[in-house]
């Protein structure tokens, strides 16, 4: 949500166990952004538009590591700096 200026669906708390997040994010080519992400990152996340939103979607399991999250992270600002694909 920081990098994006995105809105997550629920709130984000110590309760919160995080392990799925959907965020809403201002988006005008939801499919230039998945692809931009797996061919550029090698990273493959869920970029769905639903009515008049788009929302991405990150989901963390077992064999994920802190490192996928920071490039997540680092690909979401660089992405939003370079292009406007993220408003």
């Amino acid at each position: 949500a920081e990098v994006t200026g995105g809105t997550p669906l629920c709130p984000i708390s110590d309760d919160f166990i995080g392990q799925m997040c959907s965020l809403s994010i201002n988006c005008p080519d939801p499919v230039a952004l998945q692809d931009l992400l797996y061919n550029k990152y090698k990273i493959e996340i869920p970029v769905m538009p639903h009515d008049d939103k788009v929302f991405i979607r990150y989901s963390i399991n077992g064999y994920h590591t802190q490192k996928d999250l920071d490039v997540l992270f680092e690909a979401l600002a660089e992405i939003k700096s370079e292009t406007k694909l993220l408003g």
